[in-house]
């Protein structure tokens, strides 16, 4: 028992928690309440406008969640398909609409991480062909 009556708990899944809290009075007398609060994982809905597009038009990207906890953040990374090495077109961000200018023709890897308020993050990916 404390006399802080703000308690913060940051669940480490998503799960449903059962919680007991239990308030205790000069007296000794003490009262509970038991909630349940159910935690969603993220599900990450971003989409693209194509996954074909000629050389020097736009990758446009929508990213989009349902479920977590708000606020979320949005990032993005792309790369040639043939390469291991990702691009940062976009950090963490709450910026929903993203464009990407691809640089020749070829297919790319995009990537797009949903990260909701607990940390939480979901992943989609999407190929691209440029041609």
């Amino acid at each position: 028992f404390d006399t802080n009556n703000i308690i913060t708990i940051q669940p480490a899944k998503a799960t449903e928690y059962n919680i007991c809290v239990k308030i205790k009075d000069e007296r000794g007398v003490v009262v509970n309440k038991y909630l349940k609060v159910n935690v969603t994982k993220p599900e990450n809905t971003s989409s693209i406008a194509s996954s074909e597009i000629e050389l020097g038009d736009d990758i446009k990207i929508s990213c989009s969640v349902q479920g977590g906890t708000a606020p979320y953040q949005y990032s993005v990374s792309y790369k040639k398909e043939s390469s291991t090495k990702w691009s940062l077109k976009q950090a963490y961000s709450s910026e929903t609409n993203v464009s990407i200018k691809p640089a020749s023709r070829t297919t790319y890897s995009v990537c797009v991480k949903v990260k909701d308020y607990f940390g939480h993050i979901s992943k989609k990916y999407f190929t691209v062909t440029v041609k």
